[in-house]
């Protein structure tokens, strides 16, 4: 078989000269069986036609200002027995303590004429520690190639953002003397819907994170495991537990990374910016199969908890058939429909999502979850605005804290994802391309100043920045704190303290979940001039750092002005006026790159 990680956008293949078959869409995996068309120790040539049709539902030629057709994706070559498996999910579910779990494996195989197999199953946990199952096995055969075991498991260590637990799924399938083994890395963990909460474990979560695509400095729309995993490191870093893939499926890479790190994820179908083809009958089958396929590749891992119609289109016929697809294929995830504000379809789905909202519009519904799958923009079009005054930059900052604070708040908005994680800017031969430098990161996975604002608004760990008052100097300083994590007791991160020459570790921290409580610094000597520093890790990972006044606060020093000349007017630089900055839109200038130097990034911004 070959396999096709993602071409865009209608692909042709011929082996050996021979018609093989086609494919439209570019962000799903598909599989190609050229078994009658090589032979072993032969060379065969492999002839693939690429076509990046403007009438892709995906759109994303348009949407990245050039031409992306082509291979975005890895391309493997897989070697399989005769019979072999077709199909492994594993799907969690507990009982109504959350104590115990369930696991579903759907197991399917292709089985040659006159021969059964078995799938034999084993379990280890996170420790790589065998856990005894049974049933075991699963018997498959040509008159019934897809079964099920249902399989109880006493008290499995729970997955989720907070406490990524993953244990190793091994299927053996044996049939006509020959074995394929096939693995899956599994995390017990269950995701519904009630009233108007996402719940997770039977926990209701906030989702706050960024809006992911797939892009690099070189390679534009293709990226490699690498940079995904330090893209997926960089967002868990900045205190983000969601990622959105907007607006396609992501690389299985990225998704591994965000089971093992503890990333929830909303898979987004590759459908964008449309409004003819919804009810167009003759776009259906590109619809469902890139629908289809996106679900069968990524439903057993963990980190997926959403699936995603499409993005910022009219509701019609087509997105409707993918939210019956979804419920009637994987009843176990909520789905929801990228709507921005249009009202024209996102109750049809499980989960309500727009976009941009303010302080005063970013409420919630009493029946139905609101998530606002795109806010708090990062400023990259306003370019005269930014470089006469990089404060805007910072004050960005205040706005997302605020929206944090609104979306944790308010009764049924399950949260919201920062446009976007990575600038959208691609270094072409003849000049910079795109939308811009709206990333908290940069192409090259380099932390930008909006990184480390995500970070501290994002913080799971909150308090009132600023003067604690009301101090006795010498006696304990009592810290008011609340904790925002989900499932994670605040006592779970080493609590830091400093203050004057004394420092040391909090013991006793006991501020349970999405709870508010007090953290007592010993008494000792200390006066109105000092600062506490309290910082909270997670094992070795920082979480937050607060630095407090203890009474009153110190007034900063400035430098005197200079004396300097004041440079002649004609010197001064000119102000862009509003026609010409407006142009940067859609010719982008990248300042990533010095001028030149388009392939040796600076070493500091």
């Amino acid at each position: 078989m070959l396999r096709f990680d993602g071409v865009y956008s209608y692909a042709r293949l011929w082996v050996n000269g021979t018609a093989v078959r086609t494919h439209d869409g570019g962000f799903t995996t598909w599989y190609a069986d050229i078994t009658s068309l090589v032979t072993p120790g032969r060379k065969a040539v492999l002839t693939l036609g690429v076509t990046d049709r403007p009438t892709s539902i995906a759109g994303q030629s348009d949407y990245a200002h050039h031409i992306i057709g082509g291979i975005l994706r890895d391309v493997i070559l897989v070697a399989l027995p005769a019979s072999h498996l077709t199909r492994l999910h594993a799907d969690t579910t507990f009982d109504s303590a959350y104590k115990d779990a369930t696991l579903t494996v759907t197991a399917a195989a292709a089985v040659q004429a006159g021969q059964s197999g078995t799938v034999k199953l084993t379990l280890t946990d996170p420790a790589g520690r065998p856990v005894a199952i049974t049933p075991s096995k699963i018997t498959l055969t040509g008159a019934d190639p897809q079964q099920q075991g249902v399989i109880p498991v006493r008290a499995p260590l729970k997955w989720d953002a907070e406490h990524p637990h993953l244990y190793t799924l091994k299927a053996t399938f044996t049939a006509g003397g020959v074995s394929q083994t096939v693995t899956r890395a599994i995390g017990f963990r269950q995701v519904k819907v009630e009233g108007n909460q996402l719940i997770v474990n039977g926990k209701p979560v906030h989702l706050l994170g960024v809006c992911h695509h797939s892009i690099t400095e070189k390679q534009g729309r293709s990226t490699n495991p690498d940079m995904e995993e330090q893209a997926a490191r960089l967002y868990k870093e900045a205190n983000c537990n969601f990622i959105r893939t907007s607006h396609y499926p992501p690389t299985p890479a990225l998704l591994d990374w965000a089971d093992r790190l503890g990333l929830y994820v909303e898979v987004e179908a590759p459908v964008c910016f449309q409004q003819g083809t919804v009810d167009d009958p003759a776009y259906t089958e590109q619809y469902m199969t890139q629908f289809a396929e996106m679900i069968e590749r990524d439903r057993s891992h963990a980190g997926v908890v959403e699936w995603s119609v499409g993005n910022e289109s009219g509701m019609g016929r087509n997105f409707a058939s993918e939210n019956t697809y979804a419920h009637e294929t994987d009843p176990s995830r909520p789905t929801l429909f990228e709507d921005m504000g249009q009202h024209n379809g996102g109750t049809q789905t499980d989960i309500y999502s727009g976009h941009y909202p303010n302080l005063q519009n970013a409420n919630g519904n009493p029946g139905q979850p609101i998530q606002y799958g795109e806010f708090a923009h990062v400023p990259c079009y306003n370019v005269g605005t930014l470089k006469e005054d990089p404060g805007v930059r910072d004050y960005w900052g205040h706005s997302i804290a605020k929206l944090a604070v609104k979306f944790r708040a308010t009764d049924g908005v399950v949260g919201g994802a920062i446009w976007a994680a990575i600038d959208e800017v691609f270094h072409l031969a003849n000049g910079p391309v795109g939308y811009g430098e709206w990333g908290i990161i940069d192409l090259w996975r380099r932390r930008k100043p909006e990184f480390w604002l995500t970070k501290k608004a994002y913080s799971p760990v909150q308090i009132v920045d600023g003067v604690l008052t009301g101090l006795t100097p010498g006696r304990s300083i009592p810290v008011p704190v609340t904790n925002w994590h989900d499932h994670s007791n605040l006592g779970e991160l080493t609590v830091s303290w400093q203050t004057g020459s004394r420092s040391g570790t909090l013991k006793g921290v006991d501020i349970a979940p999405r709870q508010s409580g007090t953290l007592t610094v010993p008494a000792g000597a200390w006066s109105a001039r000092d600062t506490l520093r309290l910082t909270f890790r997670r094992g070795s990972a920082l979480v937050d750092d607060y630095r407090l006044s203890l009474n009153t606060r110190a007034k900063p020093s400035f430098p005197p002005p200079p004396t300097a000349a004041r440079r002649p007017p004609s010197s001064r630089p000119r102000t862009p006026s509003p026609s010409r900055a407006s142009t940067h839109r859609s010719q982008w200038c990248s300042t990533s790159t010095p001028r030149g130097s388009p392939k040796h990034p600076p070493t500091a911004r």
